[in-house]
């Protein structure tokens, strides 16, 4: 009797042990993962760019970044990796470092992703992968070039200053392989689109973004059908 009262709480000691180790290991996460996402956002006359991100149980994985890259060219970028916790906090936090190296240094968008896929094969050995989407938005020439490596489809609304039967949907979903599975992209597609003033464009990061949304009148932000948590953020010319 005694001996199994000794084993009950030795297993009830190591299991509080393991708890508290994971709680510690969700609290670095949830650290890392807030270093990852952006406290202030790039100013611009020509557009207004705004963010909600809101994680979903378990953290770490998501990664959102806006960066101006010159006076006319914004990069807007959205990823989420493979898993969650602090192994895909940890991973996300090099694939931020690795993002922040290139965007400087390479100069088109196949050589950047072709170099960002090739970081993220040898980051995670070809165990893991990430999805990511890029957009490079000139406000010179209001264009909108793009690369979609496997992530959920962003979606432009046309018209968006018009009622809501006058509005336009269209998802950004001509895609690429997803990054890290390959040592190179066999293609890398990189796509185009005008955009005119008042149209807005909204960047999730995962798959509860449905294309039927209501947008709210004074918001860059819609609301998503879908019965999970959602972020994203998102741009209105």
């Amino acid at each position: 009797m005694l001996t199994n009262v000794i084993a009950v709480a030795i297993e009830n000691k190591r299991l509080v042990k393991k708890q508290i180790a994971r709680e510690y290991e969700m609290q670095l996460a949830k650290e890392m993962q807030r270093k990852l996402i952006p406290d202030q956002l790039p100013l611009s006359n020509r557009f207004e760019v705004a963010m909600i991100y809101e994680p979903h149980f378990e953290v770490g994985g998501d990664f959102l970044d806006v960066v101006q890259v010159d006076e006319t060219r914004f990069l807007f970028s959205v990823a989420d990796i493979a898993g969650k916790g602090l192994a895909a906090a940890m991973l996300m936090a090099n694939f931020e470092a690795a993002f922040r190296v290139l965007v400087e240094r390479t100069h088109s968008n196949d050589e950047f992703i072709q170099a960002l896929n090739h970081a993220v094969n040898r980051i995670t050995r070809g165990d893991s992968y990430i999805t990511f989407f890029v957009a490079q938005f000139n406000t010179e020439k209001n264009k909108l070039k793009y690369v979609n490596a496997g992530h959920v489809a962003p979606i432009l609304i046309l018209n968006a200053n018009q009622p809501l039967e006058k509005r336009q949907i269209v998802r950004l979903d001509k895609r690429c392989p997803i990054l890290g599975f390959f040592r190179q992209l066999p293609k890398v597609g990189v796509h185009e689109i005008f955009i005119p003033c008042q149209h807005q464009a909204f960047f999730g990061l995962n798959d509860t973004v449905a294309a039927r949304s209501a947008i709210r009148t004074e918001a860059n932000f819609f609301t998503v059908d879908g019965g999970h948590t959602w972020r994203e953020y998102g741009f209105n010319r």
